[in-house]
């Protein structure tokens, strides 16, 4: 349904994460093209007026992009050494535009996400913040929002100025992002922040035990930190999604190419292997995109 006349519409901001995030599920160039061709081809059919072609269309211009900046095409079909196909116009492109390989370099695959996710959450919570100020909700703003971007700004800031994001390979160093300098401030931000949620995140309630007591649990649970933490973990399945898109693309490759064994319909065999695979890697891939996508506005980021 439509927003609430005097609330925000968050189709513009949508659109943009929506594309990004369909475009990691996906991870492949070749898929990318394919989609963003059959999108135009409805487009033409329909006046230009389908909804649905549109987010196709876009979702494929920027799994392009995803796709050529992680050396997905086709999988790797057109992979440099012991290429399954030898074209080197593809090979150099691929080579030209790969940023890491998430067979090979999963963790690049894994901070991506994850900084992503913070991102999207944060623009979350940034929106519902002006919006709420907006209608004169100043004690909502406060309370349900400006509150927990201190506290995540700030667990974050804790996070990366200590060792333990080495030690979760958050970081591709042997060094803390930040200095450790940075945590008291940033644990004074966080403890000040919780309190305020513990004091007024139950202001509705009329006994002062309950409106405690609910401000605690929204602290910790109802929406809390764990919570955040549940949401912001989510995005781990843009990574399993596009990691699992160029795996069975590889795969796929792997078998048509056995094929060369057998005599006389080699070709032919190799031909129908590829096309058959890869078609119904890309549909059932592109399905999963769009609804694991969809998912991460509507629970992560419309909560916000």
């Amino acid at each position: 349904s439509y927003p609430a006349y005097g609330t925000y519409d968050p189709s513009a901001v949508t659109s943009i994460f929506f594309a990004v995030f369909f475009s990691i599920c996906l991870t492949d160039a070749g898929y990318g093209l394919i989609l963003a061709l059959f999108a135009i081809w409805g487009l033409r059919k329909t006046g230009w007026k389908s909804d649905i072609l549109w987010i196709a269309f876009w979702g494929g211009i920027f799994t392009i992009g995803a796709g050529l900046l992680t050396g997905g095409i086709f999988g790797d079909l057109f992979r440099s050494e012991n290429p399954f196909v030898n074209v080197p116009f593809l090979q150099n492109i691929r080579e030209f535009f790969i940023w890491f390989d998430p067979m090979i370099e999963p963790m690049i695959f894994f901070r991506l996400v994850l900084l992503l996710g913070v991102i999207h959450v944060i623009t979350g919570l940034i929106i519902g913040a002006v919006s709420k100020i907006r209608q004169g909700r100043f004690a909502d703003a406060l309370f349900d929002n400006i509150t927990w971007l201190g506290i995540m700004v700030s667990l974050l800031a804790i996070l990366f100025a200590s060792d333990l994001s080495v030690r979760m390979a958050l970081v591709n160093a042997r060094e803390p992002l930040l200095s450790s300098a940075v945590i008291l401030p940033a644990a004074v931000t966080a403890g000040a922040a919780g309190a305020l949620v513990v004091l007024f995140g139950g202001r509705d309630q009329e006994s002062m035990f309950f409106r405690f007591f609910i401000g605690f649990l929204k602290l910790v649970v109802l929406s809390g930190v764990f919570s955040y933490l549940g949401d912001i973990l989510s995005y781990i399945r843009l990574m399993a999604l596009g990691m699992v898109n160029a795996g069975i693309a590889t795969a796929i490759n792997t078998i048509a190419f056995m094929m060369s064994d057998i005599p006389v319909a080699v070709y032919l065999l190799t031909a129908v292997v590829l096309a058959a695979g890869h078609t119904f890697n890309m549909a059932i891939n592109i399905l999963g995109a769009f609804v694991h996508t969809l998912r991460l506005q509507y629970v992560e980021f419309y909560s916000k």
